[in-house]
């Protein structure tokens, strides 16, 4: 007869079960005591899970497989799930669309904007002429305040005494 192993660890802060204090530990140091302590070498996005981190960094293989591919534009990708995100923002536009007068094409994507002014700011933040780059790693940006944001992950912190 096997014997059966309870759940016996319980965590202060969410209350969940673990077979062993080595697992609750485990837990405990990742969720709650530093989250979010996993960054991606190239783009700075940050996980409190090494297991989430090493999945993220897949999407950053350009050598993987595009199965979904949109029909209305250029985009594509390995997940359904990024997918049916995509398509939703074709949905959006759709209905926008139907509510427009005389509405202007982007001749870069699929987006419809109501008015000049409307596909000017479109341009600039989707399309911009300039993308900036961190001077770390390959990480690019549209917005010049989000490339520094994302630059701090490279400065090591040092502490005051």
């Amino acid at each position: 007869m096997k014997k059966r192993t309870t759940k016996k660890n319980q965590c202060d802060f969410c209350n969940k079960l673990y077979p062993s204090l080595k697992q609750l530990n485990q837990h405990k140091k990742e969720i709650h005591e530093n989250p979010k302590s996993f960054g991606c070498e190239i783009c700075g996005k940050k996980f409190n899970q090494k297991s989430i981190l090493k999945s993220h960094q897949k999407t950053h293989d350009k050598n993987r497989s595009k199965l979904f591919k949109c029909h209305r534009c250029d985009y594509a990708t390995d997940t359904q799930q990024s997918f049916k995100k995509h398509q939703n923002v074709h949905d959006r536009q759709d209905e926008k669309f139907s509510t427009m007068v005389n509405p202007i094409k982007c001749d870069k994507c699929s987006t419809f904007c109501k008015d000049k002014a409307a596909l000017s700011g479109h341009m600039s933040s989707v399309h911009p002429k300039v993308l900036y780059q961190c001077d770390f790693c390959a990480k690019f940006s549209k917005v010049k305040s989000r490339l520094v944001t994302h630059m701090k992950i490279h400065i090591p912190r040092t502490s005051k005494n």
